[in-house]
């Protein structure tokens, strides 16, 4: 009895709509109101919405700015820009946000935000213990940046048809333990990524024009690589691997390069498209220059399918399907907190003893 009235309580509870505006001081529901009180009210599911093409200018850490957006992380919610602009030219901080980790299944998705001029990280996370907040960026361009963009340690991170344009440092750096997916993402003009003891998928992404020391477009090292449907389009790497650098990727690991077209890519050392060093990596289906665009170094040849050609023509390559509008991230986990759920929400329960509830 006393699990159905509170289930009862929480369904009736509709997702509410944040209004933000810094230039106005409104109660944030009827009408806007400011960054500082908007991160006071925010609460699980709201959707939150930001004046159109408004320019927000950093210029300390931490900032409400900093404040909203972990508070946001922390209460699965969808926040729309309209075209903001978060410029970091007077960042005085050393960085613009901190990610905290959160011992329960929490989210945010950011979409269509712009993040420019900054010269320091804009998002920093160094917490292992818990994959959660999932972040999730859609429709958003980082551009003309020095620094990284993103240093981080545990976490998930999503990127969805997102835009990385002249960013003279990695544009993601992972350390360990960072679970990251890019789903129609184009980097240009940009320094590889790097990456190491973590997981990374690609699919249906493109590389123009970046540049690295070991790997023009990926460097990926202990870690799980998956690569689908990606384009390499004039990358440059200062020492192996033109468009990607892999290492000590051993076969649990089970790294993928499939579907993938590398053009005009090169390398000032070995490898003008792809350097293998002691790893296992799966290349199926792919278009390469020459045979010489692959170096294994202590690897093992594990190419089936490969094309030696021009390769533009896979450039004329239908799109894969692009994530829905609805996505949002799935849990792997069964701890749930009823104040969590949304209206409309139905539970299953076919075996109480693996149910794991917490009041």
């Amino acid at each position: 009895m006393f699990l159905n009235i509170l289930l009862s309580g929480s369904f009736s509870r509709d997702p509410r709509t944040v209004f933000i505006d810094p230039r106005v001081e409104g109660d944030c529901f009827s009408s806007p109101c400011s960054i500082s009180n908007a991160a006071r009210v925010i609460r699980t599911a709201d959707t939150v919405h930001f004046p159109e093409n408004y320019k927000i200018s950093l210029t300390s850490y931490p900032s409400e700015f900093s404040d909203l957006i972990v508070q946001l992380s922390l209460h699965n919610t969808t926040v729309h820009s309209h075209g903001t602009i978060v410029d970091g030219s007077n960042l005085a901080g050393s960085i613009g946000v901190e990610l905290v980790s959160h011992p329960h299944y929490t989210w945010s998705v950011l979409i269509g935000w712009t993040f420019r001029n900054f010269s320091k990280p804009i998002f920093l996370r160094d917490q292992l213990w818990s994959y959660a907040p999932y972040m999730v960026f859609r429709d958003c361009t980082f551009e003309y940046c020095d620094d990284s963009i993103f240093k981080l340690a545990g976490g998930m991170f999503i990127f969805e048809n997102c835009v990385f344009n002249h960013i003279s440092e990695y544009p993601v750096r992972c350390e360990y333990q960072v679970h990251l997916e890019f789903v129609d993402c184009k980097f240009t003009n940009c320094k590889s990524l790097f990456i190491r003891k973590s997981d990374a998928i690609f699919t249906n992404c493109v590389f123009k024009d970046t540049f690295g020391d070991r790997g023009g477009a990926i460097y990926a090292e202990k870690s799980t690589l998956y690569v689908n449907h990606c384009f390499f389009i004039h990358t440059n790497a200062s020492s192996n691997g033109g468009a990607i650098y892999i290492r000590d990727s051993i076969p649990k690991y089970e790294s993928e390069i499939t579907n993938s077209s590398f053009i005009e890519t090169n390398a000032q050392g070995n490898g003008s498209a792809i350097f293998i060093y002691k790893s296992s990596v799966n290349l199926t289906n792919n278009c390469l220059p020459s045979k010489d665009s692959i170096h294994y170094q202590d690897s093992q040849d594990l190419s089936t399918n490969i094309s030696y050609s021009n390769c533009e023509d896979w450039l004329n390559t239908d799109n894969i399907e692009v994530i829905s509008d609805d996505f949002t991230p799935v849990d792997t986990f069964k701890l749930w907190k009823l104040d969590d759920l949304k209206d409309g929400t139905t539970i299953s329960i076919e075996d109480e003893d693996e149910l794991d509830i917490e009041l």
